[in-house]
């Protein structure tokens, strides 16, 4: 009920729309399948076809299964941080209706944010994943970010970054980086275009 109500209300575009009619068709009879019935007692059941998209988590299981065990067998032997920068929400439909060149924006104001607030520490490694979508499939663009705690020196040695609550104050972080994007918007080069 509330998924029809939030797509009257905020109508999906194209892929989306075809995205949201295709997922809950995943194994339906609508997608057609396959019965099996044992020889011996004569009881069948139906398998039905899934729908195969990337999106879809029915699908999609296995595979992040596998990908989550990939990335585990890579991680260091050290705590990390989570990071989760977000938009405000005045900036948020922006963002959407310009993702060729906002999407990169976020990510180029995440690393300059990290930059400045990792000083201290050196120089911080992380992988940054882009989500796009709340769980509800919302649109809210947003960044998950994964810090080891450690840093480079600028003379090459590595240096563990104590393990506290967060890994920067968080208020601080709330402050600066809402600004940091529409200045850096300013200043970004054109969709196609390398930064300097």
């Amino acid at each position: 009920m509330a998924g029809k109500k939030n797509r009257t209300r905020y109508p999906p575009a194209g892929k989306v729309r075809s995205l949201l009619d295709l997922l809950p068709l995943c194994r339906t009879p609508a997608l057609g399948g396959t019965l099996y019935r044992c020889s011996d007692c004569g009881h069948h059941e139906p398998r039905w076809r899934s729908c195969g998209n990337r999106h879809c988590p029915q699908c999609q299981t296995k595979a992040r299964e596998r990908w989550v065990a990939k990335q585990e067998a890579q991680l260091l032997d050290l705590p990390y941080f989570h990071l989760v920068f977000t938009l405000p929400s005045e900036l948020q439909g922006l963002l959407l209706a310009n993702k060729e060149a906002g999407y990169p924006l976020l990510f180029r104001t995440v690393a300059a944010t990290l930059k400045r607030f990792g000083e201290s520490h050196g120089q911080l490694g992380y992988t940054a994943v882009l989500h796009t979508r709340k769980q509800r499939l919302f649109p809210h663009a947003h960044l998950h970010v994964i810090v080891p705690a450690v840093a480079i020196r600028p003379a090459g040695s590595a240096t563990r970054i104590e393990k506290g609550t967060f890994l920067f104050p968080v208020k601080a972080l709330a402050k600066v980086f809402p600004g940091e994007v529409p200045r850096r918007a300013q200043t970004s080069p054109a969709p196609g275009e390398r930064p300097a």
